[in-house]
């Protein structure tokens, strides 16, 4: 057993959230979430050893990890330190995307992305090789998308920010709808 979720605690209060392994297999990004909450630790190990990394990320919340392609560091969602009175309960707002690099303090990781004029904006990263634009087959409103690629498969689907129903915008439905199309059942062409 690689990781084991019940020797973290007697109680059962913390719990496994995330697991995301490096293309070349040799390095496992993991959250832990303590207390109940949904506030999440990111730890980092060596899976042919089990070796922790000194690396432990905080303040990770609805978001994903998403490793670079060299397996040296990766890029995760997180919110701003909450005040100590507030640790388990803070809102989620002004999420941010940020580059953690291996061996790197957290104070050091470079801030990707923020959008504080939307507070309240979650966002969700990938890596992608290729970009589709198609229409959303979620729901009859017809919302264009881009669905982005990586070894053949979704991972990821953006809006098409000059739709003009959904503009800049996409459903929860029609963001994480993509994967139960298989690509062979998508139109390749226009049928009119």
């Amino acid at each position: 057993v690689l990781i084991d979720p019940n020797k973290w605690s007697a109680d059962g209060t913390i719990a496994m959230g995330q697991t995301v392994v490096t293309d070349d297999g040799k390095l496992l990004a993991y959250t832990r979430q303590e207390a109940g909450s949904d506030w999440s630790n990111i730890h980092v190990i060596e899976v042919a050893t089990g070796r922790e990394l000194p690396d432990v990320l905080k303040w990770a919340r609805h978001g994903n990890i998403v490793w670079n392609a060299a397996g040296d560091g990766f890029y995760y969602a997180r919110y701003p330190e909450p005040a100590k009175d507030e640790v388990y309960q803070a809102l989620s707002l002004n999420q941010m995307i940020y580059f953690h690099k291996l061996g790197e303090p957290q104070s050091a990781d470079t801030l990707i992305y923020k959008n504080p004029e939307n507070p309240t904006w979650s966002f969700w990263i990938a890596r992608t090789e290729d970009w589709t634009s198609t229409t959303c087959n979620s729901c009859s409103v017809g919302c264009t998308i881009s669905i982005g690629t990586r070894g053949g498969r979704a991972v990821i689907v953006k809006p098409d920010r000059l739709n003009p129903v959904s503009g800049d915008q996409i459903c929860v439905r029609g963001r994480f709808h993509y994967d139960a199309v298989p690509e062979r059942q998508r139109l390749q062409r226009h049928l009119v």
